[in-house]
């Protein structure tokens, strides 16, 4: 009789072992004489947990509604979601325009109904999002751009949680966990912030590209689908924004160097991944060439638009809300005005409970590796963040890297 071994690794700590690191005190064996096949109980665990992720998704979207578009009721068409802004409006153009410059056998990278009679590149603007435009063709054709932008508000922060539930769930196998980390993605003071600028609003990708990195590092998808799935992805967030796009790529470098550094011993295994993302990002730049082509024929800009300086996150913004943020942010609101740039910009607020239960894990955990790479990963991208100088309440003090 063939029996099968029960392993209970309960915790995230259980991808440590899973990379060739020991991990103490979570071995359990079953030695009960059950047979391999898959029992009653392993599919109705099956139906349940199937059943808890959509109900996920289902609770995520609802309070997406309810966070950002009670206010209009049911009636998505009258108007946008945000404070009252010219952003949203070139948002709510360009998803119109691209369905109509296809369907009048117009150029769609360039116009002129901006910036008349001179016209603008749209194939590298910002606000262009052809990608979303894409997504919410139907709805646009339908109900119109307005109905669209909004639902992308509500179904994008939706599926940010979602996307950071199902990657903190097959981490640590726990439903809150899972549930907490979606909400503090998919509904953190920079998804409130940035609800005026769809481009950089819809990141749900990140998770996603995220989730699929795993899969395949754990052998749990093909090569093929991978690189087909994540060069999907990347493609829609190109498409949706490319600040977000080369932001994301930089941070997955660094993340690979961090994770090669501390885990040397895997580094065979790291450039099989490697390459394979390689070719994701080949397939993405066949897909998006010509925007790429037409971005090269037009001139790309040289000069930045604005000074990376007042785009930049004063350290204070990690710990203390800006007004943006319900709780406490008026109670702060003196020393969050002290902050560079807009209310717009300020949005790295994590809060102190977040980052003390950061700390508390990194400290407990260092002797874990996987820890370090982590933590290691979170301060390169939170150094990142502050810019080229370092601002506190306003003063600058030293260059930064």
């Amino acid at each position: 009789m063939k029996f099968k071994k029960h392993v209970f690794t309960p915790t995230f700590r259980s991808f440590s072992a899973n990379v060739g690191e020991k991990v103490l005190n979570t071995g359990e064996t079953d030695k009960s004489p059950t047979l391999a096949t898959p029992s009653t109980s392993d599919f109705a665990k099956n139906a349940h947990a199937k059943y808890g992720m959509w109900a996920t998704f289902l609770f995520y979207l609802i309070l997406s509604y309810l966070l950002f578009a009670f206010s209009m009721g049911f009636n998505l068409t009258n108007g946008y979601i945000g404070l009252y802004s010219h952003d949203q409006i070139q948002f709510i153009w360009t998803l119109y325009w691209w369905p109509y410059a296809i369907s009048h056998h117009i150029n769609p990278f360039f116009s002129t109904f901006i910036w008349h009679p001179y016209g603008t590149d749209l194939s590298l603007a910002p606000a262009s999002v052809p990608g979303a435009g894409f997504i919410a063709l139907p709805i646009t054709l339908i109900f119109g751009p307005v109905a669209s932008y909004n639902l992308l508000i509500i179904v994008g922060s939706a599926l940010s949680a979602f996307f950071t539930f199902l990657i903190t769930t097959y981490l640590t196998k726990s439903l809150k966990a899972g549930v907490i980390a979606g909400l503090l993605f998919g509904f953190s003071t920079y998804q409130f912030v940035q609800v005026i600028h769809l481009h950089i609003e819809l990141t749900f990708l990140i998770p996603l590209i995220g989730y699929l990195c795993l899969l395949f590092w754990e052998k749990k998808i093909q090569s093929r689908a991978f690189i087909l799935l994540v060069g999907l992805c990347l493609t829609f967030q190109y498409l949706f924004a490319i600040e977000v796009f080369v932001t994301l790529t930089v941070f997955i470098g660094l993340s690979c160097i961090i994770f090669l550094l501390v885990y040397p011993e895997h580094g065979k295994q790291l450039i099989h991944f490697s390459i394979h993302l390689a070719g994701a990002y080949v397939f993405c730049i066949m897909m998006v060439s010509p925007f790429l082509y037409m971005a090269m024929r037009n001139g790309i800009p040289t000069n930045p638009l604005n000074s990376a300086v007042f785009f930049s996150l004063d350290p204070l913004n990690f710990i203390i809300p800006t007004t943006a943020t319900y709780l406490g942010g008026n109670a702060f609101a003196q020393l969050s005005r002290t902050f560079l740039g807009s209310m717009f910009e300020n949005s790295g607020y994590l809060g102190i409970p977040a980052l003390g239960i950061i700390l508390m894990y990194s400290v407990t955990y260092w002797h874990e590796k996987m820890t370090r790479v982590l933590f290691f990963a979170l301060l390169c991208f939170m150094i990142l963040s502050l810019g080229p100088t370092l601002h506190i309440a306003g003063y600058s003090t030293v260059t930064l890297p």
